[in-house]
């Protein structure tokens, strides 16, 4: 913060030594002052570029220039009189100019006037608000997505890019009205130019299948970009950056993109290639973030992964830590065919290849019973990923009231993760995970309108996953003196299946769902560790279910309540060395209470109890290596985790006054659950996981507020989020020990949109993680980051920027400080289709950063390396 004031100051004293001062007066013919007049200033020749003014009031007029001219023309203008003005050759610094101006009056015809006032920067038809994007643009912006993130009402995490919009994710992001992209859609937002774009629009009750509208419940949103006129046919962008880093490493950043639109036809595409850090991709390899697909219940159908993959995340984000060669390619496709356009075909491309390098120091101060001592791992690793995927939908009317839908998608991943691990500082392993997915699902669903408010649906899944791992330590890890080497093998496979029929339908001011459905949900394991010793592990995981599933949502006026339960018959079967089985009837209740407490603001109370099958990812009983030191053990049970949640929020959003709330408070607590018995040692650690029914629970206290304030041309967020949690484990033969979590973030955020070549921004953001219990005592970390950034926009056609990050990992080593700082300066010529820009990254040359973790028995700083200090040179073509 210091710097930018110092900045600013240096500016202004700039300024400040070069200016001319302009005074004088503005008269007419006969002498009288007049009451209202403009003194303009210009440069001579550029008779339409105004740079600077002033209003003459009472006939008297002061300004201090804060540009350099080479011929000034001061020009003086009022209502119905003829303008006058002078020209000053050469106008010298520091100097005082007295300008007297006598304007002489014309009589003017009047004509028709028309009033035109300022358009809003939204509209709000119906269930769809329209935010018009060139209200909301300052010209920093180069993606729709820069946008969508300063909409009131809209919310865009960093980390996955996920939208909100009223406090629910978005379902979809439309172009125009077709859904092109799927759950994947920050392709679209991150790489659609915003100059494209005319409206953003939010979408309230939205619904995919219009054979449902006014049928199903609703409740769902989503956006639609409505593009410029004449962006119908082809358009997009080529651009290619290159630059220097410390130690002469050569740095590359190229994209294009190219994006096709007609009445029946939409195409999407775009090839990209770096190593600055960037990630384009909807997948993320580098900090294992799951994506917006995973999210909304796609993880339900992958297998798991025993052998953990390598993950590098850091506080820092992509732009500093992630040292990668990235490839990404992906084309987008849909068309309707016939002349009735009957039949609609969607097709997504995907392709990754990425080799991300890591340098990590992590070092633990275990504090155990009465035992401390320090563990330490420095690796080196290198993680090549690659992925192929395809999608496929179709849709085909074959009536008025039907609609058939078919969905297929086949996806093929490979990742090699080659480390060498020096442990406690002594001892030195080679290691080689090798991890391979395939995934296939596919999905038909057939609806049938029936009337008017009734419809029907009828749905078959299927989906495989397979998942096979190999990881191999040289020299051995577990008997370096009678082995050469450890090798793991682990095999994951899940095969889901499932068919149901739903009735849907709308009775007043109701609307209701009713579903039969029956699921089957089969996971083979097998893994196989071979050493001096051998240890294998082979067996079977079965689900099957049949259920009924209903829900009832009532609107009476500002009240609205949803109630919901699913009833089903739940067989359970392992076979592994004995084999268990278990059959029960499982009911599963909800209730959702939501208050239209005005136009702009809503509270919304629900509770819901759940019944959770958790064996899946506990099924195996002897022993599995998952990494240098860890080795896994479970005690299998096909017990279920009584669930109960409680939530309350309240969400405000009025748009007129450019002010956002949203407060909201969750719990839950839970009887039956996988605990672990940790068995901690300097070199070794042994996990045993095994159930209990014991209570463990939740709480989560969530706070946010925006308000953009319009005199001041001012913009302020404030954002906290407190979680405390209750669970327990067993560390070395200790009793069953209870410990206690809690975590604060809070952040403060201001920025500034004035009418003026200099902007900022600013923001602060403090984390506290603090873990107990009764034998270890308290481990606790403070983390504290101030970002600021200035923004300098002479005109339309330069910009240029400075932003500074500051970041102290741990208040206790105040010492122990990172200061980042970066330039940028863009170049856009008027009426061109090209621009150019310079940056320079890490000016201070940062190349390692060290953060802290806290868990109920042991303080972890863990010490990555950064991407060193460079600089880029880019330019861009638009068509």
């Amino acid at each position: 913060m210091r710097f930018v004031l110092l900045l600013c100051l240096v500016l202004l004293a700039l300024s400040t030594l070069q200016a001319q001062t302009l005074i004088g007066t503005v008269t007419n013919s006969d002498g009288s002052p007049i009451s209202m007049a403009s003194i303009l200033v210009k440069e001579a020749g550029q008779s339409q570029n105004i740079l600077e003014f002033v209003q003459a009031k009472g006939g008297k007029y002061s300004l201090k220039l804060t540009r350099t001219y080479q011929r000034l023309c001061v020009e003086a203008t009022a209502f119905s009189h003829a303008p006058d003005s002078v020209i000053i050759e050469n106008p010298q610094k520091d100097s005082t100019y007295t300008l007297n101006f006598k304007l002489l009056f014309v009589a003017q015809e009047l004509e028709e006037v028309v009033v035109v006032g300022k358009k809003k920067p939204y509209e709000v038809k119906g269930d769809t608000v329209s935010y018009n994007v060139s209200a909301y643009r300052d010209g920093t912006e180069r993606k729709i997505e820069d946008i969508i993130k300063k909409l009131p009402g809209i919310k865009v995490n960093e980390n996955t890019g996920q939208i909100e919009y009223k406090g629910k994710p978005v379902e979809a992001v439309t172009l125009e009205g077709d859904d092109l992209f799927g759950q994947n859609y920050t392709i679209g937002t991150k790489n659609i130019n915003v100059d494209m774009v005319e409206q953003v629009q939010a979408i309230d009750n939205y619904t995919a299948n219009p054979l449902l509208k006014g049928i199903e419940e609703g409740g769902k949103v989503s956006l639609n970009l409505k593009l410029k006129k004449g962006k119908f046919d082809f358009s997009g962008s080529i651009s290619a950056g290159v630059g220097l880093a410390s130690g002469e490493k050569f740095m590359r950043s190229a994209h294009s993109s190219l994006l096709g639109i007609s009445r029946n036809y939409k195409s999407f595409g775009s090839l990209s290639h770096n190593n600055i850090g960037q990630n384009r991709a909807p997948f993320d390899y580098f900090s294992g973030t799951l994506n917006i697909e995973q999210l909304m219940a796609e993880e339900n159908y992958y297998a798991s992964k025993v052998l953990t993959e390598s993950i590098f995340s850091s506080i820092l984000g992509n732009q500093r830590a992630n040292i990668n060669k990235q490839l990404f390619g992906n084309h987008h496709l849909f068309f309707r065919v016939g002349k009735r356009k009957r039949l609609s075909i969607k097709n997504n491309l995907y392709f990754l290849k990425d080799d991300i390098f890591a340098y990590q120091l992590s070092k633990s101060l275990n504090t155990i019973a009465s035992q401390t001592f320090t563990t330490s791992d420095e690796r080196s690793t290198h993680k090549r990923p690659i992925q192929c995927r395809g999608d496929l939908e179709m849709k085909y009317n074959t009536s008025k009231t039907s609609l058939l839908e078919y969905t297929f998608r086949i996806s093929q991943e490979s990742i090699q993760t080659p480390m060498q691990t020096r442990m406690n500082g002594t001892e030195v392993f080679d290691s080689r995970l090798s991890s391979r997915d395939f995934y296939l699902k596919q999905s038909l669903l057939f609806t049938k309108k029936i009337g008017s408010k009734r419809a029907l649906q009828l749905n078959a899944l299927q989906t495989t996953n397979r998942v096979p791992q190999v990881l191999t330590f040289t020299p051995s890890v577990l008997n370096p003196d009678s082995a050469l080497s450890d090798q793991q093998k682990s095999r994951f496979q899940k095969d889901f299946l499932e068919a149901k029929g739903t009735l849907l339908g709308a009775i007043g001011r109701g609307k209701y769902a009713l579903t039969v459905g029956l699921v089957q949900d089969k996971t083979p394991y097998s893994s196989a560790l071979n050493s001096s010793f051998s240890i294998t592990n082979q067996l079977t995981y079965l689900i099957q279910k049949a259920y009924q599933r209903s829900s009832y949502t009532h609107q009476y006026r500002k009240w609205r309540m949803r109630v919901a339960y699913e009833a089903s018959y739940l067989y359970q079967e392992l076979i592994s060395q004995e084999t268990q089985n278990k059959g029960r009837f499982v009911i599963e209740p909800s209730l959702v209470i939501n208050y239209e407490m005005s136009k702009w603001s809503q509270l919304t109370g629900g509770v819901s109890y759940n019944q959770n099958p958790l064996t899946e990812n506990y099924l195996f009983e002897n022993e599995v290596l998952i990494n240098n030191r860890a080795s896994r053990t479970n005690t299998p049970s096909l017990k279920l985790q009584n669930q109960t949640s409680y939530r309350l929020q309240y969400n405000q959003n009025n748009m007129d006054n450019f002010f956002r709330l949203s407060a909201g408070l969750v719990y839950n607590e839970s009887v039956g659950s996988f605990f672990s018995d940790f068995v901690i040692m300097e070199r070794t650690t042994q996990i045993n996981n095994f159930f209990l029914p014991e209570h463990i629970d939740n709480l989560n206290f969530n706070f946010s507020t925006a308000k953009f304030f319009d005199g001041l041309a001012i913009d302020a967020s404030i954002k906290a989020n407190y979680n405390l949690s209750n669970y327990k484990n067993i560390l070395n033969d200790s009793e069953l020990r209870d410990n206690k979590m809690r975590s604060l973030t809070t952040s403060m955020d201001l920025g500034t949109s004035f009418l003026i070549p200099v902007n900022f921004k600013n923001s602060v953001s403090y984390q506290l993680s603090e873990s107990s219990n009764a034998e270890s005592g308290t481990f606790r970390n403070e983390y504290l980051s101030h970002s600021a950034s200035i923004f300098f926009s002479p005109n339309k056609i330069w910009q240029m920027s400075l932003s500074s990050d500051y970041y102290l990992p741990n208040l206790q080593k105040i010492s122990e400080t990172y200061w980042f700082l970066d330039a940028n300066l863009n170049y856009r010529p008027a009426k061109s289709q090209f621009s150019f820009s310079i940056s320079a990254n890490n000016l201070l040359n940062k190349t390692v950063f060290k953060q802290v973790q806290t868990s109920d028995f042991a303080t972890t700083t863990f010490e990555s390396n950064l991407l060193p200090r460079y600089f880029m040179a880019y330019i861009e073509y638009r068509f």
